[in-house]
Parts: structure tokens; sequence; C-alpha cells
């Protein structure tokens, strides 16, 4: 490969120009570029901190891979790099690019071997390459240390020159390795995180853990494999690879082909290996290696004992869905495809343009990716979330389609049967395409038992609006995975009540729901309501709370005190909000939905799920009151307020009405029932849109870890007795100090807590030599020693550190995954978005859950919040759920209506167990 041969190192540093992310450029040549011009060409629709370069980059750039092939002599342009599987080509033709894209693919395509370079993220390094000018380098995998040293020794008497030997890490050296020797663990968790690099030359994966991998790993090897401008050998016996890979490299050394080198070992020594070989068609980039003539070769034999038609591969030829290849051991999948309506049989594929006002026929099946599927992206196995049926033929499955932007001329829920082998029957929905708009979506729900197991959003474009090929016009993709598996399903309990929040492309939000049979969806809830809300609550929270100075319930006061006419009347307006947001969003609803809501009324500890497909659209669900409310006259005495026990019939005989249908305590008196609120009479936990899926866990031990990481930043007496108290759990308390750093804590698995609680003030406001955003600090900021200058960004928690923390590091694997609560304690505007950017972050880490505020609350109501809670999940062992559930009961069973502003993100299920 020819360069520029003053060009030694290059270094690049991610900048922002205008508000955009770009990047600045350096080579040891002398050239540097410093961002000036950042632009792009298109809208980058769902595309979350995308990266623009610099046209001057490019030329920079392009000096270096203006190259001319060593045999031919032909000089060659540098092919587009492709994305993800949507096959977007982003370079060098485009300037637009996503940050993880460059991070993972592009860099190790464009920038030659020969060449060093450093990648920094403002201003800190996430990344350093040293040149490589071997021509033979290995790149070994992490699987069995003695497999790997064995075969270093068998190379070593097969070829007489050195070799370098790498241990690849994830994104760094094994990229510019021309061999790459990996197991199956290996190589499967190199494509589920970011894929193999177009400038590998060839990939040998071997048996050596074959036997401990899922049956279906096969096939998702090849179709991720064949896609890559790779070569690659399967190995699919372990018997003899050793001698065979060894061979086969010192042919290669030799300058033989890789079909020659194949060809030689395999007559000469007849290794029982059973190699699968996969040449892609750019499998000859960038050396000698032999690209066959098919784009795909496959040279198959069936190893002893296993079933003939496993390796069937679902674009050779379609699988029997009657098969035994096709069961839960394969791990079936969701697959989506789209029949026009008018044509039976015309299949729309991912470059088609939907047709306004047109109708469509829906598909929606559980099984093998079919041949007209518009999955895009990677899909998580569907039989993990599901229970092993006890003297059961399988599981009844519930397919949902929320319309969203299109119409819908079919019942939007219908019930599959999904055997514990074989496909299920497809569930058909039709539709019709918006008749205006850009890109109209809709979203595709599964559920069992009410519990939102996958969700799915359908995003096409309208034919006419937009020609560009660069764009696929009709995909699915995963919106919602609640999990890749759960940990314990029989304590997955029935859902009572499914919620979707969602906004529309027309500027609205609609609201989804789902009970049983029934589901329906809500349109046309305008902005401003959801605004209104928001400010009206956060205003009545203030009226009710009082200033922190001079608070209007003092809760170490009312124990045993009677119930004061304030905390009535408070209860009263939270009733009236609660009662006007229920008319709000349900007073649309059908008859069948009436009925179901009807039987959430009359029931209590149910779990309700809200997902949030919005982020903004943060709203009190526990505020939520269902009861029937009693008419107000002027003039008229204030109605009585049950609190669970039956009223005095002669203080409130005025009040009775035999037609009355109140409450259960109180069914003939027009009252308020503090039990007609959700928060006190059910289990709320909340959904963060999220397709990368961890496994949900609904146990924590505490045998395992006892760990509790405790930041608070304020320092008064509601601080002393909380850390106090909270040394009297069964539990190790930790407690931050300016001396300690979060993140390093958290991505330790030695000090990774099981429980973190960061109370305290969040800071919104703009401060001189502080990160820029909504933050915590980690400890009391006078607590900071004068003479140490400025407080280091680590020692706040805010998005973007958060954020960068799991760039570089990933997210936190294996036990344990910490339950996080965030309580935002202070005496500013309450503001209901305030922690979602945070709370956000720790999802992506991969906390259990997130409970928190979604405003702001008193000091000595956060603190109580937390030890009860704490106390609890610890002492009593009960669910998360039902921990926030008894909080909001005992503070008005206290007299103090000061609840409902605490919210669960993750499984209302998840508890503490020994």
């Amino acid at each position: 490969m020819s360069m520029p041969n003053t060009v030694k190192w290059i270094k690049l540093e991610f900048v922002r120009s205008n508000e955009m992310l770009t990047l600045n450029y350096e080579d040891s040549s002398g050239a540097k570029v410093i961002a000036r011009q950042s632009f792009q060409l298109f809208e980058p629709e769902e595309w979350p901190e995308a990266l623009f370069i610099d046209p001057a980059i490019l030329r920079c750039i392009e000096r270096l891979t203006d190259n001319q092939d060593p045999v031919s002599g032909e000089r060659t342009r540098l092919l587009p790099v492709y994305v993800d599987t949507e096959k977007i080509p982003l370079w060098p033709d485009m300037s637009l690019l996503r940050k993880d894209s460059l991070i993972h693919t592009l860099l190790f395509r464009i920038i030659p071997r020969e060449i060093s370079f450093q990648l920094f993220y403002f201003n800190e390094r996430i990344f350093s390459k040293h040149a490589i000018s071997d021509p033979i380098t290995i790149g070994l995998g992490n699987v069995d240390p003695g497999f790997y040293e064995e075969l270093y020794h068998l190379l070593r008497k097969e070829i007489p020159r050195e070799l370098i030997y790498e241990r690849y890490t994830y994104f760094e050296k094994w990229h510019w390795c021309g061999i790459l020797i990996l197991g199956y663990e290996d190589i499967a968790n190199i494509l589920k995180t970011g894929g193999l690099t177009m400038a590998s030359q060839l990939v040998i994966v071997t048996a050596a853990d074959y036997e401990k991998m899922p049956d279906d790993l096969l096939d998702f090897l090849y179709h991720h494999l064949k896609l890559l401008s790779v070569n690659s050998i399967i190995l699919t016996s372990s018997g003899g690879q050793l001698q065979f890979i060894s061979k086969l490299i010192s042919r290669l050394a030799d300058d033989l082909s890789l079909s020659d080198a194949l060809d030689f070992v395999e007559q000469e020594y007849k290794y029982p290996v059973y190699p699968i070989v996969i040449s892609s068609p750019d499998g000859n980039l960038y050396s000698r290696l032999s690209r066959k003539e098919n784009a795909i070769l496959i040279n198959e034999v069936v190893p002893a004992g296993k079933i003939t038609n496993r390796w069937q591969f679902d674009d050779l030829e379609v699988s029997d869905p009657k098969s035994e290849s096709n069961n839960k051991e394969n791990y079936r999948r969701v697959d989506v495809s789209l029949e026009q309506g008018d044509s039976p049989g015309k299949w729309l594929h991912s470059d088609s343009r939907i047709e306004h006002g047109a109708i469509y026929r829906l598909h929606v099946k559980i099984g093998l990716k079919g041949p007209h599927s518009l999955m895009k992206g990677r899909v998580p196995a569907f039989d993990p979330l599901l229970p092993d049926p006890a003297d059961e033929k399988g599981h009844q499955v519930d397919i949902v389609v929320f319309p969203k932007d299109f119409t819908l001329r079919s019942a939007s829920l219908q019930t599959v049967f999904l055997p514990l082998t074989g496909e299920s029957p497809a569930a058909m929905f039709d539709i019709v395409a918006p008749k205006e708009g850009k890109v109209p979506s809709l979203r595709i729900g599964v559920f069992h038992r009410n519990v939102l197991l996958q969700s799915f959003l359908l995003k096409a474009e309208l034919g006419g609006w937009n020609n560009a090929t660069f764009r696929p016009g009709i995909s699915v993709g995963l919106d919602i995975a609640s999990s890749e598996k759960f940990d314990n399903l029989d304590e997955l309990k029935e859902r009572g009540l499914f919620i979707g929040v969602n906004g529309n492309q027309n500027g609205t939000h609609s609201i989804f729901f789902k009970k049983d049979e029934v589901a329906e969806e809500i349109t046309g809830i305008n902005q401003f309501d959801i605004e209104a809300a928001q400010v009206d609550f956060c205003k009545l929270i203030r009226e009710i709370y009082g200033d922190e100075a001079a608070p209007r319930y003092h809760l170490d006061g009312l124990e045993g005190a009677p119930f004061s006419d304030s905390f009535y009347d408070d209860v009263r307006k939270l009733a009236h909000f609660g009662s006007g947001r229920y008319n709000l969003f349900f007073e649309s609803s059908k008859t069948t939905l009436g009925k179901k809501l009807k039987e959430v009324r009359q029931l209590s500890d149910q779990h309700i799920t809200i997902a949030r497909h919005q982020m903004d659209f943060a709203f009190p669900w526990a505020a939520i009151y269902d009861y029937m409310m009693p008419p107000e006259l002027a003039g008229d005495p204030p109605h009585p307020v049950c609190t669970g026990q039956a009223l005095d019939p002669d203080r409130y005989k005025h009040f009775y009405d035999e037609s009355w249908q109140g409450c259960e305590h109180n069914p003939h008196y027009r009252c308020y029932c503090t039990s007609g609120f959700w928060g006190i009479r059910h289990r709320i936990e909340q959904l963060l849109t999220s397709a990368a899926a961890t496994n949900s866990v609904m146990t924590l031990s505490t045998d395992a870890n006892q760990r509790i990481l405790l930041s608070k930043n304020f320092l008064d007496q509601a601080g002393t007795q909380l850390s106090h108290d909270l040394q009297m759990l069964p539990a190790q308390l930790t407690e931050l100090t300016y001396d300690n750093d979060l993140l390093t804590l958290l991505w330790d698995a030695r000090t990774r807590p099981l429980v973190l609680a960061v109370i305290g003030h969040l800071e919104t406001t703009p401060v001189t030599g502080e990160p820029d955003c909504s933050r915590i600090i980690t400890f009391p900021k006078e607590a900071w020693p004068a003479d140490r200058g400025p407080i280091p960004a680590e020692k706040w928690i805010f998005q973007q550190l958060l954020q960068n923390k799991i760039m570089r590091d990933d997210a936190w694997e294996g036990d344990p995954l910490p339950m996080v609560f965030l309580i935002n304690c202070s005496s500013m505007g309450m503001n209901f978005n305030s922690l979602d950017a945070i709370s956000r972050a720790f999802h992506t880490a991969g906390a259990s859950a997130i409970i928190g505020t979604e405003g702001t609350i008193h000091a000595s109501i956060g603190t109580r919040f937390l030890r009860e809670v704490l106390e609890d999940l610890y002492i009593k062992q009960i669910e998360l759920g039902q921990a926030i559930q008894a909080f909001n009961k005992r503070m008005f069973a206290l007299g103090a209506p000061v609840a409902f502003i605490f919210t669960c993100f993750g499984n209302s299920n998840l508890k503490l167990a020994k």
C-alpha cells in the first residue's frame, strides 16, 4: 500500500463547533485542520449525536487512501463504508457520520496499518494504535489460553520467520491483524458489539468452545460474516483443528492463495474439522488471499450425531416451520413483513416507498426470519422471555398494533399460539397509510399476560417525499426490549394495565392502552396539555410542601396526631388534579376500554406499566384519581375525605346518598377517598425506550454483595440522621467523600455496590468552572479543600460524564447491577425533566432499576423516603413497587399528602433476597 512517506502518525480529536460534534485533524507531515465548516447533507432524524466532518479533513485522509494495488498496479479509491445493516454509505461520499461508527468501523478502514494514530474525546485520549508493518500478524482470542499456547508453538515450527501475535481487546489491536483466530464466543461477542473491521483479511473460527454454544450460533455467524469484506473459515469439529490451522497458515505464509492453501491442506492431511468457507465479495481488499468466484462458498459436512437440516440458512433456503430446527432451542424471533393490500402476494421490501392513502397488510409472526422480512438490526431471541409451561403445548401471545400515524382497519390486538416448537401463525393487520406527512410510523407490541416483552417501531417513507437511495424506505427496528431474559420468570407477575405514551409526526401525543384482550389508542393529546399538567402539578406540590425553611408538614410531629384540615384540603386538591387528568386521557375511551378501566378502578395492588416511548412525556401517574368525584356546590361545606375508615354517620349524615357508588369503605357517602389515587392503590413502573436489552434482574442477592454507596451533598440534621439510619441496615454502608471518584467505584466489580443512593441538590444554573448542564455534586461542596483549586468534573454526576464512561469502558457486566436512587432535594422551582438525562444514562450503564424524583422535594421527605424504602427492601424483603406504594400509604396515613413524586424506572417486581 503506497502512501505519503512523511505521514507517520495521525491525531483526531472530537470537538464541538456551532453546537455540533466534529473533528480536528493533525498529522506528522505538518497538516493540521481546525474544524470550521461543519455541515450536513440531510436531516439526521433518529441519529443521536451525529458527527460532522470538515471537508478539509476529507481531503487530508484522501491522500492516505489513494492506493496502488501491489499486484495489478491499478490505483484504487477507497470503497464506501457501510454501517450497521442499513447499508448507508457514509464515507467518503458524505460528511455525516455517527461517532460510534467512526470508532468501531471507520478508523480501521481509512487509516493504513503502517500509520500510528491517537483519538481524543474533548482532550481525553480514549484510544491509541501503533503502526504495524509485519505482513503476517495473527490475533488470538480469549477463550482457551492452553489452546492458543499450543497453536503458537505449532506455528513457530511451521513458519521459520518471526510472526506478530496479539491478544485482541475491544476495538484495539486486533483490527490490524492479518489473520484472526477466534473461538465461537469470541466472534459472537465481536459481532454483537460492533462487528469486524473491513481491514481483517482472514477469520478462522475454531471449534474449541463449539459444544457450549447455542444451536443457532452458526446461522448467526453466517449471516454476519457474509456481509463483511473478510474471508472466513468456520470449523465445526475440534478434531485435528490445531494441526489444520497451523498447516493452513504456513501455506499462506508461503504466498499461496487461500483457495490453494485450503485445497492443499484438505487433500494432504484430511483433518476432520469440517470447515465452512465464506468468501465475501470484497475478500481480496488488502492481500493476495484469493477471492472465490462465487460470493458464498459452503463446504458443508455434517458432524456425526447432528441433525441433517441444522445448517439451513434462510437466504439460501427458507426453513420448514414444522422442522425440529425451528424450535425453542434455536431462539425464535419476531419477524415483520408488509404486503400490498390491493395486490395479495406482492410484498414490499426495505427499499420500497409506501403511497399516500394506500392500504397494506401487516404480517407479524414469531419464528425464523422470512424471505420478505423488514427487520433491521439485532432482534433479541423471544423464547428466553417466556416461562416453560408445565404440561402445556405452548404460549398464548398477544400481538398489538398501535397505529400512530397510520389508520387501522382491523382489530388492533390478535392472540396467536406459539407452540414449543415451530413458528406461530402470522397475525395480520390491515393498515392505511396517511395522506400527508414525511416518515409515518406505527408501533408493534408483543405481550404475555399484559407484560410488554418486546416493542418494534415500523417507519416508512411516503413515496415522492425523498428519492434518495441511501436511506431505507421501510424498516422495522427494536424499540423496547424489556429483557434478553428474566432471571426468575416465576416472580414476573401479570400486569394489570399497560400504557404507552408516544409523540406523533403532527406534533401531538397518543396514549396506548392494553389490558387483557382489549387494546386501544387515544390520539390528539396536545403538547400544551402535557406541559400544563406538569406546571399545574409542580405548582400544587409546592403549595402542599411549603418552603424548605417553613414546611407545611413536620413529619416527626404528626405521629399520633389527628388529621388536620390542611391535610383534607390538600387531598381534595390532589383529587381534583388527578381526576381532571384522568378525564383528559381517558374521557374519549370506547366502551370496551371503559369497562377495562372500571376493572382497574375496582382492583388494588395491580402492577401498572408506563412505557415512556417519548422521554419528555413526564407525568405524575401516581396522582391519577379514578374514583367518582363528589359534586361541589357553591356555598356547601367541603365533602369529607375517606382515609380507609368508616365515616362517622352522625357527623356526615348530610353526605349520605343511597344511590351514590362511592369507595368500598364508605360506598354511599359522597366523599373523596385516598384509595382513589393510583399511587396509593397500585404499583407503578415506567419503562424507558431502549433497544439495548439486558438481562432483567428481579432478585439482587444480599449474600454476594452487601454494599450501599451513599452520596449526599448537604450537611444538615436530616442528612446526618440518614447516615445513622442506613448504618442500622444489614448492609455495608460507604459514604462518598471528596477523595472518592464515583465512576471508578461503579466500574470496578470489586467495589460496585448493590445500592447506589444519591441524594442532594441538583444544580441547573450555570456556574463558572462547573459542568454546563444539570449536575449533582457527589459530596458537600463546602467540604472541598480550598487549596485543591476547582472541583474536577469527575466529582459530579451528569449525563455526558456517564456517557463518556460507557463509551470508553462499556456498560456494567455481571453482578451486581445496582439499584440506583436519585433523590433531588432542593428549594428551587420544580422541573419534571430535570433528572431524565441522568436517569437514562444510568439505565444505559445497566442499572437494575432507577428510583428518583421527577421534581424537587424537601430533604426531610427525601431522606425519609430513602430510609423507609431501603428498610422495606432489606428487612421486610418486599418488592420495589410494593415498597414505594407502602411509603405513599404511610405518608397519607400519617396525615401528610407528600407523595406521588417518586418514580420507578425498572421492574417493580425487583427485590433483595439472601
